[in-house]
């Protein structure tokens, strides 16, 4: 695990810590699946539902009332069994709206019970084929928030709304809910970030430049009843142009590639300069304090630093800045990967469309792509500091908080010049227990947020146990080398050292502050 820090100050370069065993943290993957070439013509997406605001919201009493709701948001596959005594409704509206499963229409009828089947297909939600009936939207369920999405298809039209699935969770979990006046969602596909926002935002604008994504954005605001949501469309930042806001989250397409074939998914053109200056725009929409998140992808050579390239993008940016780095891959691994996501199975196929994308990325000098997370704090301060961290993955979902712990944590530690000035301040457990991975070798590890581990010495972790806000770093380690038999001024430099390290990853922090 490595972490680095960078400046408009002169501030010391974080050393390497020791890398974490971890598995990999899957956040670029999106649910979604292509159509692959010379098969049969891809149909269009259905129409926009026309359901009247009446019985948007007898449908949501119907999946709340069944157990639809809670059934699709439990986690393991125990859990998810139906239970005897269930409501009768519950298999067969899985089955319908989140297995693409069709229907018998008595059967259907009675799942839908006491709405009424024929209301349901007038609307678009249903269609009726012959005496069966099948859903042409699924309705997927996030937080107590129900969203009527697109399905997906192997072959499905470019302008297909995406499902929630793993980049819009880890947007979510990533995002803080403290309470802001304005919030702005980039890229509101279904809506799920918009309506999260709706719960601690005084207001929300979502945007996005499929009509289709601002229409069903709309219709799931009213599904759930939120009405302090303005949808509008339009390309990045072009519909909220001279605007700003407390907080903003992006999900915007980052896949790179020489396809521009799916809305949500492909850059449009070749690089990552969209990306970069989606980056870069970011501060200007802000407000002073205000926060950003954005997932993207980069590019970076094979003999270059991983963060060197999103760092040289924020030097004139008035911003602080945490850049998550989960993985890079070579050309032929992320063509790979985002070739089979589009469903082109038959070998044939694969070979003729990586060879493509292969002579495409050798005309490009792509050496290497790397996937992340970024998040931005506008300020207005004279220096700004850029911190990058390579991560690997999640102890739990609630990160908003654990990233703005970091933001305080490197805010405190800019006042000093260098980490032996450590030595008098009080300092504090934050986010840390320490393990035995190995005998004689011992792990500090976060508790909560992302997975970070880096090997302590004894004395470290003597001294560690010792910082409760009442003493000094100085003191704690003293102490704790007294008790050791092994004080030395060589000694108390290593555990200072050590301890700022942990501090740059979280762990330790100021004894007033998030961790206390």
């Amino acid at each position: 695990m490595e972490s680095r820090r960078t400046s408009t100050a002169k501030v010391d370069r974080f050393p390497k810590i020791q890398p974490g065993r971890t598995a990999p943290l899957k956040v670029g993957a999106r649910a979604s699946s292509g159509a692959a070439a010379g098969s049969d013509p891809i149909p269009p997406a259905p129409a926009i539902p026309n359901i009247p605001a009446a019985l948007l919201g007898d449908i949501r009493s119907l999946f709340l009332d069944s157990g639809y709701a809670s059934a699709l948001e439990q986690r393991s596959s125990r859990a998810s069994k139906e239970q005897t005594g269930a409501d009768p409704r519950l298999g067969p509206l899985k089955r319908l709206f989140a297995g693409a499963r069709t229907l018998r229409m008595q059967e259907a009828a009675c799942a839908v019970a006491p709405l009424e089947l024929r209301a349901l297909i007038e609307a678009g939600l249903l269609e009726q084929q012959g005496d069966q009936v099948r859903a042409r939207y699924q309705l997927q369920v996030y937080d107590g928030l129900l969203f009527i999405v697109d399905f997906m298809p192997l072959q499905h039209p470019p302008e297909i709304v995406l499902p929630i699935g793993p980049s819009g969770r880890y947007l979510a979990s990533v995002t803080s809910r403290k309470g802001v006046r304005s919030a702005l969602d980039l890229g509101c596909g279904c809506g799920i970030q918009a309506l999260l926002l709706a719960r601690h935002a005084e207001s929300v604008t979502a945007t996005d430049i499929n009509p289709r994504a601002v229409a069903l954005t709309r219709i799931n605001a009213c599904l759930n009843g939120i009405s302090n949501v303005e949808i509008l469309e339009g390309s990045y930042f072009e519909p909220v142009r001279g605007r700003t806001f407390d907080l903003i989250v992006a999900n915007l397409p980052y896949v790179i590639t020489p396809e521009n074939r799916y809305t949500y998914r492909d850059l449009g053109r070749g690089d990552d300069v969209p990306i970069r200056q989606n980056v870069q725009q970011m501060e200007a929409h802000l407000n002073e304090g205000g926060y950003a998140h954005l997932l993207l992808n980069w590019i970076h050579q094979e003999n270059e630093p991983w963060w060197q390239p999103v760092d040289q993008w924020l030097e004139k940016c008035r911003a602080e800045a945490w850049l998550f780095h989960s993985s890079s891959m070579g050309p032929e691994e992320y063509a790979r990967r985002w070739i089979l996501i589009d469903g082109k199975a038959h070998p044939e196929e694969f070979e003729a469309v990586k060879k493509k994308w292969m002579e495409w990325y050798r005309a490009q000098h792509i050496e290497r792509i790397a996937f992340g997370l970024i998040t931005l704090r506008r300020s207005e301060a004279r220096d700004h500091w850029r911190c990058f961290l390579n991560v690997n993955q999640v102890l739990h979902e609630g990160l908003g908080d654990y990233i703005q712990s970091l933001f305080e944590i490197q805010d405190y530690l800019s006042q000093f010049k260098r980490w032996a000035e450590l030595a008098p301040q009080r300092l504090a457990r934050w986010n840390i227990t320490i393990k035995t991975s190995e005998p004689n070798v011992q792990e500090a590890q976060t508790i909560k947020g992302y997975l970070l581990r880096m090997r302590v010495g004894p004395v470290s972790r003597a001294a560690i146990n010792r910082l409760d806000g009442k003493i000094s770093l100085t003191q704690a380690i003293r102490r704790s080398a007294q008790e050791a038999g092994l004080d030395s001024p060589a000694l108390r430099e290593q555990v200072t050292r050590e301890i700022y390290q942990l501090m740059n990853l979280g762990m330790i922090g100021p004894s007033q502050g998030a961790g206390t």
